[in-house]
């Protein structure tokens, strides 16, 4: 996908997200250690004062700090977009389909590495 229209794509979920009140989970990974940048200067200016968990690991279902913040706002049903379809938007997903809950992707708010990557992983 075009890197702008992803970042049109993914701002402007964010915004339709807080106009309705729904609460938002912000995670990094590796942006502590220098690995990794943080979040988009674009989408941090939608965000306002969202804080951010900044993680470890790709699945952030597996991040301890993540899973007890999604799991403390008591919603079953979880809006997810990510970096990467094939990995951070699969991994958490599937996980958190495994525990009961109901995962909706949005999927031109997510970037594969490829288009076929991107396809299979929605797969």
């Amino acid at each position: 996908m075009d890197r702008h229209l992803l970042i049109q794509n993914i701002i402007a979920t964010t915004k339709l997200m807080r106009d309705f009140n729904v609460p938002i989970v912000l995670s990094t990974v590796n942006v502590g250690t220098g690995r990794n940048k943080d979040t988009i200067p674009e989408l941090k200016a939608v965000l306002g004062d969202t804080p951010s968990l900044d993680r470890t690991t790709i699945n952030a279902w597996e991040d301890q700090e993540f899973n007890q913040v999604v799991k403390q706002l008591g919603r079953k049903n979880i809006i997810m977009t990510a970096l990467w379809t094939e990995a951070c938007l699969t991994f958490p997903a599937l996980d958190a389909l495994s525990e009961g809950y109901n995962v909706y992707p949005v999927v031109d708010a997510v970037g594969g590495t490829s288009v076929d990557a991107h396809e299979a992983a929605l797969r």
